[in-house]
């Protein structure tokens, strides 16, 4: 799936900016907040010209919605009707909603390292 992300993305980045958007996910956790992205990307533009430039040209929340756009991130979250709630494009939910829960499209994983959670036995 992230060949088919980089195809997407390099309409709008860099081959450089894409690789530097993998970066913020590599080997961190499959869920995560807007914040906890864009403290990534100010770190890791800390040295690094394609990171800094990157976050002059495109707000975190413009490449949050790119990533959402390509079905690459959903939201994940918890709902008073029930237990955890996912909001992604491929299910009709046009817009990302940045103050909630965010999560990676599992078949994401392997490719970015990340580790899956375990589940809760019943």
């Amino acid at each position: 799936m992230w060949e088919e992300a980089i195809y997407e993305l390099s309409a709008t980045y860099s081959q450089d900016e894409i690789r530097a958007i993998e970066g913020l996910f590599i080997g961190h956790r499959p869920q995560f907040t807007r914040e906890e992205i864009a403290q990534r990307l100010r770190n890791s533009s800390t040295g690094n010209r394609v990171a800094e430039d990157l976050m002059r040209k495109k707000s975190i929340d413009f490449i949050l919605r790119d990533l959402y756009r390509i079905g690459a991130i959903g939201n994940y979250f918890s709902s008073e009707e029930s237990s955890a709630k996912q909001r992604w494009i491929f299910r009709g939910d046009p817009h990302l909603d940045e103050s909630r829960s965010m999560g990676l499209h599992a078949a994401l994983f392997k490719h970015l390292s990340i580790v899956r959670p375990k589940r809760q036995a019943a």
